[in-house]
């Protein structure tokens, strides 16, 4: 387990304490109090990454594949927010955009966008592999740079040539200029991904992101590089005794008001 400048970790919050907090206070309020340091206590207990959403946030969703994941986002975020799903895998797109297209509660809705492309750090093509194992948590990008990373179980049963971009590039077409919260599933590719937000973590300092990362590699370039760019973080197994991580990563009120100026000074 990866704690970064946490004080507060240890702080014993009860499922039920966990449950009143969320639904008596606002976390909107809670976060414009507090900052994000109100979530430590509960992503010890928190195996979702909704615990990080709030309500009229702009979700990125990078490597988003099931129906369930933007229903529970849409339900968060509300009708002021924004869903932006982005997924590799051609099949997956398919299938997503017609759950959405029959679904009664979000074939209405007209805050969500499905991007059918792979996460990457610049515009290009790239190959889409799936694997034999059960579902699709073994399918990936494959690309040499990478190579050495673990690919996953199960032999490669189809591959896909697919269109890749960064991040920072998708947002621009969309018109985007806001990213609240960025979620990252995306089987080794997280390196690249971060390498294509360096225009999207300067312009908004109240990101907040949750990663799926493997250890040691690439989580502990993952980790030194979020840490780098000013975030607090903690990593955690996914399950006891998992190479799978979950890193959640977000800023203190004093390190976003830096970032801030920081970004003002680079654009004047």
């Amino acid at each position: 387990m990866i704690d970064q400048k946490m004080p507060d970790q240890q702080i014993p919050v009860s499922t039920i304490g966990k449950r009143l907090l969320l639904r008596m206070i606002p976390r909107r309020v809670l976060t414009q109090v507090f900052g994000d340091r109100w979530r430590l206590p509960l992503v010890r207990y928190a195996s979702s990454p909704l615990v990080y959403a709030l309500a009229g946030d702009t979700v990125v969703l990078g490597g988003c594949y099931q129906l369930e994941t933007i229903r529970s986002y849409s339900r968060v975020v509300g009708s002021e927010g924004r869903i932006i799903a982005i997924e590799a895998n051609p099949d997956s797109v398919v299938d997503l955009r017609e759950a959405i297209a029959r679904d009664d509660e979000l074939n209405r809705a007209e805050n969500i966008t499905v991007i059918a492309k792979g996460v990457w750090d610049k515009k290009g093509q790239t190959t889409f592999v799936t694997s034999s194992a059960d579902g699709p948590a073994y399918d990936r990008i494959d690309d040499q740079r990478l190579n050495g990373l673990e690919a996953g179980k199960g032999a490669v049963t189809k591959q896909h040539t697919i269109e890749v971009d960064s991040i920072d590039n998708m947002l621009a077409d969309l018109g985007a200029t806001r990213a609240d919260y960025i979620v990252l599933t995306l089987n080794n590719s997280e390196l690249p991904a971060l390498d294509g937000m360096e225009t999207t973590i300067a312009a908004n300092p109240q990101l907040r992101m949750y990663i799926h990362s493997v250890s040691p590699h690439p989580l502990e370039q993952v980790r030194d590089k979020l840490l780098r760019q000013g975030f607090r973080i903690r990593a955690e197994p996914v399950n006891v005794g998992s190479r799978l991580h979950r890193i959640y990563a977000f800023r203190s009120p004093g390190q976003r008001q830096a970032q801030s100026h920081s970004s003002q000074t680079r654009a004047s």
